[in-house]
């Protein structure tokens, strides 16, 4: 993934049985920030995923977990 993709959106909210999926539609990649690792009481290095900032088709912008995107078509750009 990379900025100026297209994206599929799909945020899941809530965790294991209970969680709902919200399909939002379509939007562009326009920034992605890189986390880094975190550790749980001497456990990891997990990674929760990197925030991607898109700008739906309705023209909000919103950052979203990269697990919650499917790009559906990839930008030439370098």
């Amino acid at each position: 993934m990379k900025v100026g993709d297209v994206v599929n959106i799909t945020e899941q909210r809530g965790t294991g049985t209970f969680y709902n999926e919200i399909p939002l539609g379509w939007g562009i990649v326009l920034e992605i920030e890189k986390t880094e690792d975190v550790f749980y009481s001497g456990f990891g290095p997990f990674n929760l995923g990197d925030w991607v900032t898109v700008q739906l088709a309705s023209g909000a912008t919103k950052r979203f977990n990269n697990k919650s995107l499917e790009v559906v078509y990839e930008s030439n750009s370098n």
